[in-house]
């Protein structure tokens, strides 16, 4: 659910990932290797320099690119999803100066972006909310700790409850007592089954459903994880996300409390990996997909010992 300046700014700690993706689903990168046998002249201008962590292969820490689905990015800039006017700004690589004057690169302000998700953003505004919408392309973000008039925090109760209606093309959803907007092509469910079915071999419309798990904890989560095979919960982050446990029992497998410190936070992560890679290892039918599943999940648990 990050911004894309903020993604940009954490990639160098972040494990090995096939696919980035940030703005709750609005935008998805892959990563491209950079060989070291061409000359870093000619390099492109954005590149990601991994940090070196315990554990880390050659491959870990290779130097890389990013390329934007320009597919999924033409579906976010319709006219009815979120419009071109929020990419400016927030492009790769990250733009700082303009022109020959070093002036920095103007965002489009919010009353002038064209869009749905920019025409509800507007009206929104015009009620008195104070919105989000910094280094965002296709989302923006409702803050109650912004919301400084007793009408704004009383209403903002009311978008967090979903009293308020979204229009057509535009869908909700809360994280850590915030609410994000952004089309309704977007979101996370849309965007994992769009990768699964992409890496997945003859793009298998189910792939989501039946070869994939994740890892989640907030009401922003709960669309994706009933939409995966199966959800490892190292920490429920909302009532709404608990009830949900409890209702689909099946489908969740818990490894942390509602209430932790960061290391047993780190603990609870560190066991859901290891259940995720059981599970992985249980599918022997499927042995180069298990070795890759396998090599990632490693990834992630080197760097996360290092944090």
């Amino acid at each position: 659910g990050m911004r894309t300046s903020t993604l940009l700014k954490r990639l160098p700690f972040l494990p090995l990932s096939d696919a980035y993706c940030n703005e709750g689903g609005g935008r998805i990168f892959y990563r491209v290797p950079l060989s070291k046998d061409v000359p870093k002249e000619d390099w492109p201008s954005f590149v990601v320099h991994p940090e070196v962590y315990d554990g880390a292969t050659e491959e870990d820490l290779q130097p890389f690119a990013l390329q934007e689905d320009m597919a999924w990015r033409q579906q976010m800039e319709q006219s009815d999803a979120a419009g071109t006017d929020g990419y400016i700004g927030v492009e790769l690589p990250p733009q700082e100066s303009s022109g020959d004057n070093n002036d920095p690169i103007r965002h489009v302000p919010l009353s002038d972006r064209v869009g749905a998700l920019w025409d509800y953003a507007q009206d929104l505004s015009s009620q008195g909310f104070i919105l989000d919408t910094n280094g965002y392309a296709t989302c923006f973000r409702v803050n109650r700790k912004q919301q400084i008039t007793p009408e704004s925090k009383d209403s903002f109760e009311r978008l967090l409850a979903g009293s308020v209606t979204c229009p057509p093309g535009i869908s909700t959803s809360t994280n850590l007592g915030c609410v994000d907007f952004y089309p309704e092509d977007s979101g996370k469910n849309n965007c994992c089954r769009y990768l699964a079915n992409k890496f997945s071999d003859g793009g298998d419309p189910d792939a989501l459903s039946k070869r994939c798990v994740c890892l989640c904890d907030d009401d922003n989560d709960s669309e994706m994880a009933l939409a995966c095979h199966h959800a490892f919960i190292p920490g429920v982050g909302s009532a709404s996300m608990k009830g949900l446990i409890q209702k689909y029992p099946a489908q969740f497998s818990r490894t942390g409390e509602d209430r932790q410190t960061i290391a047993e936070g780190l603990v609870a992560t560190e066991h859901a990996l290891e259940l995720v890679l059981e599970r992985a290892t249980d599918c022997g039918s499927r042995d180069m997909e298990v070795e890759e599943c396998v090599l990632r999940i490693d990834d992630a648990r080197n760097a996360l010992k290092e944090y």
